[in-house]
């Protein structure tokens, strides 16, 4: 179970950085 939130965590950081990027340019 942590494994998996741990998971999901990463992939929300990677996601709101994605978004971020894009929104600067």
């Amino acid at each position: 179970v942590k494994m998996k939130s741990i998971t999901m965590l990463i992939i929300i950081n990677i996601i709101i950085s994605i978004v971020s990027v894009t929104s600067q340019q």
